[in-house]
């Protein structure tokens, strides 16, 4: 806002608001209204920061108008009217500035000399009008500690609140200065204001070069801006050798990490690998063992028997069931798991084979529950047959007069139920027969089937096992094998 006459400009100052209208009223006074800024009054009708007052506070203020009746009228967007009786008797003193001896007699001497002699007048004039202000800055605070002005500063990370106080001087003119200013890394450009100080709040680290200039009523600007450089180091955390090192230690924490996945992902496949090596080797042994050179022989010779007998048809329907019993046994090898049916086809002719074996020693059956669908619900193969080799051996075997061994396949809660029983000689009695038999035949089905279900368990975290118990008491108290398998519902 700029303050003029016909032969010069009497005064400048910076509104830092969007001025909408000026008026001045009957009395002389200056109104000024403002956007969002609220309604400036100069009661003298001079125009400067020390003369005025504010109404309205950040009242967006959009015109005014004088009535005949004095009345002043104020409209604003948004908050309605207002209207302002301008006949009050209100006072009106402004404040004289002067410095050193210039008293009011002096000035009016002044004024007289200047009244005389309309050449000085012009002079001075001249001379106020082509000066430029002169600027320094009086005050600086950090984090509100006043401090010794000085061209630079180096300042911790924590000191990042400023406050800079500045002047404006002018010889033989002590009127109020408008000032501009710029903190380089923070404002973009300069900043107008009347007020003689600023403030600077959470720099963040860097450095920074403060810049202010003065303006005269005449509008005329220092020729040389006064400056002071603040540079404000980094915290710890935030300085280029800390994040190296941040990012050097993440990398080698992530190395490390990657290092260790990897080494426990190898020794897992290593361990997987030698589980399925050793789960291999006890399916070999479990074929082995059911296709183990005794049996094979007894059998073969039990066949030859028959052809020597000129049994012929006798001897082709075993052989027949041999040859069937070693294809479904190969068969069945090849698969971690088979259905029930093909496990009862197996075990079958492994019973009648044996039986053949014995003469006739035993007799079996296999019973098959109504929970059960046998040719859908799976168990692992060469499972049975190890515990009816035992059954048979150790059991039947050893009895005077002729066995029984009962089978019994159920669905009881979420396992399948595989039920063993026999009425052989007992555990007991067989271990003794055993003793004094060393060099025969021992079965190894059961301790390979034993294992098989212990690795099983391992790789498929599943809960396989098998219950061994004799039945009743007395001489042939019998054995009872419960073989427990998860169901899978699929």
């Amino acid at each position: 806002m700029v303050h003029f006459n016909s032969s010069e400009v009497k005064s400048r100052l910076f509104t830092e608001k969007n001025i909408e209208q000026i008026l001045q009223d009957s009395e002389g006074k200056i109104w000024v209204a403002l956007n969002q800024g609220g309604l400036l009054c100069f009661p003298t009708g001079d125009v400067s920061s020390s003369n005025r007052i504010e109404y309205l506070g950040n009242t967006s203020v959009t015109s005014l108008f004088e009535d005949s009746q004095h009345n002043l009228w104020i409209c604003t967007n948004g908050d309605g009217i207002y209207s302002y009786n301008l006949n009050t008797n209100i006072t009106y003193q402004q404040p004289e500035i002067s410095e050193g001896l210039d008293t009011s007699d002096v000035r009016v001497k002044k004024a007289i000399r200047l009244e005389q002699d309309p050449n000085l007048l012009t002079l001075e004039r001249v001379f106020w009008d082509t000066v430029a202000p002169g600027i320094f800055i009086s005050s600086i605070e950090i984090n509100n500690k006043d401090t010794a002005l000085e061209k630079s500063y180096m300042l911790e990370a924590y000191q990042n609140f400023l406050r800079i106080g500045y002047v404006g001087s002018l010889p033989g003119n002590p009127g109020v200065f408008q000032y501009r200013y710029r903190l380089n890394g923070v404002d973009k450009d300069w900043v107008y204001s009347s007020m003689n100080s600023v403030s600077y709040t959470m720099l963040p680290p860097g450095e920074y070069k403060f810049e202010v200039g003065a303006m005269s009523k005449e509008g005329i600007w220092s020729k040389e801006p006064a400056s002071a450089t603040f540079i404000i180091q980094p915290y710890y955390y935030q300085t280029t050798w800390f994040m190296a090192m941040t990012v050097g230690l993440a990398v080698v924490i992530i190395t490390m990490i990657l290092l260790i996945y990897t080494r426990n992902i190898r020794k897992k496949e290593a361990e997987k690998a030698k589980i399925s090596k050793r789960i291999a080797d006890l399916e070999l042994m479990a074929l082995r063992a059911q296709m183990n050179p005794h049996f094979m022989f007894n059998t073969l010779s039990s066949i030859q028997h028959f052809v020597s007998s000129n049994n012929t048809e006798e001897a082709l329907r075993y052989l027949s069931k041999f040859a069937k019993l070693m294809r479904v046994v190969l068969d069945n090898s090849k698969r971690k798991e088979i259905s029930i049916n093909d496990e009862i086809k197996a075990i079958e002719l492994y019973l009648d084979l044996e039986k053949l074996r014995f003469k006739g020693k035993f007799d079996y059956s296999i019973e098959v529950g109504e929970g059960i669908d046998p040719s859908y619900d799976e168990i692992p193969s060469m499972l049975i047959q190890p515990y009816l080799e035992n059954s048979i051996l150790h059991g039947i075997n050893n009895k005077l007069d002729t066995g029984f061994i009962k089978v019994k396949i159920d669905l009881v809660d979420d396992h399948i139920v595989v039920c063993i029983e026999d009425d052989g000689v007992g555990r007991k009695k067989a271990a003794k027969m055993q003793e004094r038999r060393s060099k025969e035949h021992k079965s190894q089905g059961m301790n390979i089937t034993r294992d098989r279900l212990s690795i099983i368990n391992r790789v498929n975290q599943s809960n396989l096992n098998v219950e061994v118990e004799d039945i009743g008491t007395g001489e042939n108290t019998g054995t009872r094998v419960k073989i427990y398998v998860p169901f899978k519902n699929y």
